[in-house]
């Protein structure tokens, strides 16, 4: 807060100036006065204050020896010095008058002696040895009319001389405080602007040094004087080559070409930053910043665990794999050493078999579980949007470009996992610019002429035998070899059967709490029964089926008639089947497989290639059991 020390040389003054004090707001400054005349007293004095007002040869010599304090001055003003002479005149006449003043400028003497009449002799001093002068001279000139300040008065009445004291008007005081009072403004505002600059420099993590066009340093923040081990107190002038001699911030200054460069500094690798600063588009300086690159690692770090909080983020691990068919078991163990390193996964497997959720499990299981886990489907997207997703692009790069730019999913992905399902559907063109991206670990966005590091992993899948596209030259074969330096082929359903049960259970179970009913009873001729089925949509369908059983089921029990409602055989079998519609459920539990089977294709449009591929059996062993249940 802003301080202010009025002076005032005599009681008379000072009681006028706190009676217009009392009438005025004051906000945000403490206002003082005192009493104070002469120079002696004005030039030892420590003022507490950051603001002084003051008059005459005191306010002067407060303005010459205390530099530091923003002076205010009460002006004597032409009316001041007019009543003063008018009052010179009632008591001695027109005699001749020495007019002692300490400021040169305060009015004019040709104007005053024409209106007053009066023969008037100026005299101009700065402090109280020239009083005693001046005084002096006037005796010795005849002059026993003087007119002057409270100094001048308390002089001349030591040494036995009338004097006329010059009086203050109301106006000059007032206009005195309300410039004083404009000042504390203008210095809080001026304040406020520093302290915020200040504070910004030194809540930033990065070293800030500002130098002038000759090297000076002008202003610098904590962090540098940690970095480069300076004292609170330095040296002034101090130049940016005595804490830096590479600064390298000259050539900046000439071309006014921002630049950077990576440097050590106090054993710690720094990225330093050079730009220009301009005052009136003239080069003015350079502004050094320095940024440690393990505080933008972390900084990196930071936002891409925001962006897995978008979800960005694998949810799945091998604990929600469910599998107790001993293929499928070496498959999870085949995939929980494929997490522990780093090269590309290719998954192989039909629709609905649990793919990405291999992916998410290797991911979570992998060193980088921490990190963005993306997935997009290749062949969701055409294909010059899925090169924008995929990379990014700049802003004005194409047509409907967002402003600003975009960054892509491998940007988003760095030191995580990007996951490419249906791989083998990616356009060619974009299969060139995924093999760079394999092979040199960077990428470039639509639109900009530089390339940006990433470390990614890459993990794909596929549904379609891509043996094929590479015969049909619609995959390339170096892209190929790329991905599929581990692989997992991942057994449809039908190849698991006995897997069918657990899955069954377990969705069941998920379903029913969340649609808050009991869970249902599922019978085990259900179980056979739905072990017979394909599953062309794999697990997918199983766990879907499973949704629809506990949503359409009142009874408590998922037997061969509630399959039979849910229509799940629909083109398999029809829906009218002896088996289905047989007396009892306990009849058809005294079925083996083989017979349940054979009772199903009695009634559907399936093959017996098919049929005898499900029963693990020839054509002809088939043939000759059908023959004997004739």
């Amino acid at each position: 807060m802003n301080k202010i020390l009025l002076i005032v040389p005599d009681k008379d003054l000072q009681e006028r100036a706190e009676a217009y004090l009392s009438h005025i707001n004051i906000q945000d400054v403490i206002l003082e006065s005192t009493h104070m005349y002469g120079t002696s007293e004005a030039l030892a004095a420590k003022f507490d204050a950051n603001i002084v007002i003051a008059r005459g040869i005191t306010g002067q010599a407060i303005k010459r020896t205390h530099r530091d304090i923003h002076f205010v001055d009460i002006a004597i003003t032409s009316d001041d010095i007019i009543a003063a002479l008018a009052e010179c005149k009632r008591k001695n006449g027109n005699q001749r008058i020495a007019l002692i003043l300490s400021d040169t400028n305060t009015t004019r003497l040709q104007q005053l002696e024409e209106v007053t009449g009066l023969s008037i002799q100026p005299y101009y001093i700065s402090d109280e040895d020239d009083i005693r002068l001046v005084i002096e001279d006037v005796k010795s000139r005849g002059i026993h009319s003087i007119i002057g300040g409270v100094t001048v008065c308390q002089y001349c009445q030591q040494m036995g001389l009338s004097a006329i004291k010059i009086r203050t008007g109301a106006e000059a005081m007032e206009r005195a405080i309300n410039e004083a009072l404009n000042a504390a403004k203008s210095i809080n505002r001026e304040r406020t602007k520093t302290n915020l600059l200040r504070t910004l420099l030194n809540n930033n993590r990065d070293a800030i040094i500002a130098v002038d066009s000759d090297g000076l340093v002008i202003d610098m923040n904590n962090q540098a004087n940690l970095i480069f081990h300076l004292p609170d107190e330095k040296k002034h002038p101090l130049y940016i080559q005595d804490i830096f001699s590479d600064a390298d911030w000259i050539n900046t200054l000439h071309t006014g070409e921002h630049s950077e460069r990576l440097q050590t500094i106090d054993n710690k690798l720094m990225l330093v930053n050079r730009s220009p600063i301009l005052v009136d588009s003239h080069q003015a300086g350079v502004l050094l910043t320095f940024q440690n690159t393990e505080e933008i690692r972390e900084t990196e770090v930071r936002i891409r665990k925001q962006l897995s909080s978008k979800g960005l983020v694998a949810h799945h691990t091998f604990e929600h794999i469910v599998a107790v068919n001993s293929v499928m078991l070496q498959r999870i163990a085949t995939a929980k050493k494929y997490s522990q390193v780093e090269s590309s996964v290719l998954i192989m497997g039909e629709t609905g078999t649990g793919k990405e959720l291999f992916a998410q499990s290797i991911h979570n299981a992998s060193s980088r579980c921490k990190q963005p886990f993306v997935a997009i489907n290749c062949a969701a997207l055409p294909e010059q949007l899925l090169e924008s997703e995929l990379f990014g692009y700049t802003e004005g790069s194409f047509s409907g470009a967002s402003r600003g730019g975009k960054i892509g999913l491998f940007e988003q992905a760095h030191k995580g996992t990007v996951f490419l399902d249906e791989i083998g559907e990616m356009p060619i063109m974009l299969q060139a610019k995924l093999l760079r991206v394999l092979e040199e670990k960077e990428i470039r966005r639509i639109g900009d002429n530089k390339v940006i590091p990433v470390d990614i992993r890459i993990i794909c899948a596929t549904n379609i035998n891509i043996q094929e596209k590479l015969r049909d030259g619609l995959f390339r074969p170096d892209l190929f070899y790329r991905i599929n330096t581990l692989s997992i082929q991942i057994p449809p359903l039908r190849e698991r059967p006995e897997d069918i049960e657990t899955i069954i259970h377990k969705y069941i179970k998920i379903y029913s709490q969340r649609a808050n009913r009991p869970i249902p009873k599922v019978t085990a001729n259900a179980i056979r029964l739905l072990q017979t089925y394909s599953w062309p949509g794999n697990v997918r369908e199983l766990r879907n089926f499973c949704e629809r059983m506990v949503l359409l089921g009142d009874s408590g029990i998922i037997d061969a008639a509630a399959i039979r409602n849910a229509n799940l055989f629909d083109g398999q079998v029809s829906p009218k089947t002896e088996y289905i519609a047989g007396p009892s459920e306990k009849n058809n539990l005294q079925l083996t497989d083989e017979e349940l089977a054979l009772k199903i294709f009695a009634m559907s449009n399936i093959s017996k290639a098919e049929l005898a591929k499900q029963l693990g059996i020839s054509r002809t062993t088939l043939w000759r059991k059908m023959k004997s249940r004739k």
